[in-house]
Parts: C-alpha cells; sequence; structure tokens
C-alpha cells in the first residue's frame, strides 16, 4: 500500500524557537518533539559531510517506528565530481544510511546550474548504486530535462525530484517506483509562504501518484519564520493525512 511522507527540509533552524518549538525544548530534543507531527524529515547536513556512525544511530533513536528520513547526498558527489568517477563515495554516504535501517528514505541530489547534460556520466553513475539505495536527482540545468534521461532514471528505478518549475512547465514524469517532491516558498529567495491554491494543486497531484501505488515523499524548503511547517500541515489538512 502506497504511503505518503510530508515533512520539512531540517528541524534544527534556531528561528523556529517559540515559533514552532516551545522555549523549554532543548537541541537535543528537537527531533522528538518535530516527529510527534510529521512522519519524515528532510537531513541536510549530510550535504557537507557524512556523519559519524553514533549521529545516524540517535536520530534512529529518536523517532517512532513509521518515521523515515529524507537525506541530501554530499556535495563532493554532486558539486565537485559531478557524478564522476563516484563509486567510493556512494558506498560510504550507503554506510552511513543503512544505519537508519527501515527508517532510510530516499538520498537526493541536488546537481548545480552550471552542470550541463553529461549522458556518459549519468549512465555511469546509476550503474554504480547500491541496489537497496533509494536515489532521485535534482538537475540545475535545462538541458538535463529530456527523455533520453527519463528512460536512464527510469531502467534503474532512480528518481527525479520534482518541484513548483517542473510541475509548472509540465515536466513531472514518473521514474522510479517513489515520488521525491522538494517545495520552496513562492516570492523571489524561496522563504514566502505557498498560497492555498497551489498546495491544493499538488494535493490533486500527491493523490493520482498514492492511487499508481507510489509512495510520495513532499518537503518544504520555506524554513524563515517557520513557514515550512505551516505549509506542511496545510498539506496534511488538505490530504487528510
Amino acid at each position: 500500500m502506497s504511503k505518503i511522507y510530508i515533512g520539512t527540509s531540517g528541524w534544527a533552524h534556531a528561528d523556529w524557537k517559540e515559533v514552532f518549538y516551545p522555549s523549554d525544548v532543548k537541541v537535543g530534543n528537537k527531533l522528538e518533539y518535530y516527529r510527534q507531527f510529521f512522519n519524515t524529515v528532510e537531513i541536510n547536513s549530510t550535504f557537507y559531510h557524512n556523519p559519524p556512525y553514533q549521529t545516524w544511530k540517535n536520530w534512529a533513536l529518536q523517532t517512532g517506528p513509521d518515521f523515515v528520513f529524507g537525506i541530501k547526498g554530499s556535495r563532493f558527489i554532486s558539486h565537485i565530481l559531478k557524478l564522476d568517477n563516484s563509486l567510493e563515495p556512494i558506498k560510504s554516504l550507503w554506510q552511513g544510511v543503512r544505519l537508519l535501517g527501515g527508517k532510510a528514505g530516499p538520498v537526493f541530489l541536488q546537481l548545480p546550474n552550471q552542470f550541463e547534460l553529461n549522458q556518459y556520466r549519468l549512465e555511469k553513475f546509476v550503474q554504480n548504486l547500491p541496489t537497496k539505495l533509494k536515489i532521485a536527482l535534482e538537475f540545475g540545468h535545462p538541458s538535463w530535462y529530456q527523455n533520453q534521461v527519463f528512460s536512464i532514471l527510469e531502467e534503474k528505478n532512480v528518481g527525479l525530484v520534482l518541484n513548483k518549475d517542473t510541475l509548472k512547465q509540465g515536466i513531472a514524469p514518473i521514474t522510479a517506483n517513489f515520488v521525491y517532491v522538494r517545495l520552496p516558498g513562492t516570492d523571489g529567495d524561496g522563504e514566502g509562504k505557498i498560497e492555498e491554491g497551489d498546495l491544493a494543486v499538488w494535493a490533486k497531484s500527491i493523490t493520482g501518484w498514492l492511487e499508481r501505488g507510489l509512495d510520495v515523499f513532499v518537503y518544504f524548503t520555506n524554513h524563515q519564520q517557520a513557514r515550512a511547517i505551516q505549509d506542511a500541515k496545510e498539506l496534511k489538512n488538505l490530504l487528510n493525512c
């Protein structure tokens, strides 16, 4: 049975204190408080470094049995290597992700805007992925959005990260047995509140994906003033979940 996971990108934002987190919630207890409201969160620190063993284990211990983590993949893979010669870094990342056990959701890699289509690198990259690792790619450059790329992703069950721009442009192919959505705010810096009408459009799409038997992961990135929390709660209400 398909499942919907709705949450935010990160949970330890300082400006959420007294907006979302009560003043007496300590930093080390924020994740335990957060999980009372949401069944997923996107880990961002993994973009900068691979956390130590105990950190991965603590994240798993601080969350309930049905909680799932989305994981932002290493910038070493996405921005420095740009998918090239990435076998060892992928193995290193997988060694951490697997410590989450059944709470490990998809890893997403956010490729830089200047990185244009390189089909050879993409093909080599997807061939090196561990079979149990769910991964989704977010392409910054428009040259990647073409059918030959979608076919490569689909063959290896690699997801395409969807956002407001891909859906608006009608680019929303489903290339894996899950859907990964990242939603910034609606203003220029991506931090504004999302309009209810836009959330309703996403709710309709999500309902369709769930009916197709796809698990759906949705993360709001407009963290300033806890707007991501507000939007995540509104989407949950629209989907009655």
